[in-house]
């Protein structure tokens, strides 16, 4: 789950260590219990911790115990309404059981199928705007090797393809019954 700041695809949108210092998460937890009370009451059992080494957030089971790690720089360029919805997206994961019972191979393609599940179900004015939505390509602005864009951009075309509203063995099916998708994403070892 943890990576360096040099591998962190994400590092060109996270805010300046100054704001990640000053970035409270407590506050918007607090907000959640006025506009979401429901994830307000799933999100206060579980334990958060911060941590700079991951690119956004995520969340794991580890002994039973339910475990949320973000990263401040990330959060603190998001405006609350985003950091709500990722926090939304986050406790989908656990009430999908995406970290328990329902983990599919390889890693990385089931973690994707389960953002687009995710995400058709919350409205996309809530999502960071790096985040994967079914029936839109994703940015890939980010990818400067010529040869992995044009990977990606299969992959890309593929998600913008989907529709909304599937399950996360739909989306992993599709993803993973595509040689050239399967490939791209998982270095050929799929």
């Amino acid at each position: 789950m943890a990576t360096t700041e040099t591998e962190n695809p994400y590092a060109d949108i996270h805010c300046s260590q100054e704001i990640a210092d000053k970035f409270e998460l407590q506050p918007h937890l607090v907000g959640m219990l006025l506009t979401e009370p429901f994830f307000a009451e799933i999100i206060r059992t579980i334990t958060k911790i911060r941590d700079e080494k991951i690119p956004t957030a995520g969340v794991c089971v580890k002994d039973s115990d339910l475990y949320l790690y973000w990263n401040p720089k990330f959060l603190g360029n998001l405006p609350a309404k985003e950091i709500f919805g990722l926090l939304k997206h986050e406790c989908y994961h656990l009430f999908f059981e995406h970290c328990t019972t329902r983990q599919m191979t390889p890693h990385n393609v089931h973690n994707i199928a389960s953002d687009l599940a995710i995400n058709s179900v919350i409205p996309e004015d809530e999502l960071p705007k790096c985040g994967m939505i079914p029936g839109k390509p994703l940015d890939l602005g980010r990818i400067t090797d010529p040869a992995r864009l044009a990977e990606m951009k299969k992959v890309s075309d593929k998600i913008a393809s989907f529709p909304k509203g599937m399950s996360t063995d739909w989306y992993f099916s599709s993803l993973m019954e595509d040689p050239e998708v399967r490939d791209a994403l998982t270095g050929g070892e799929g």
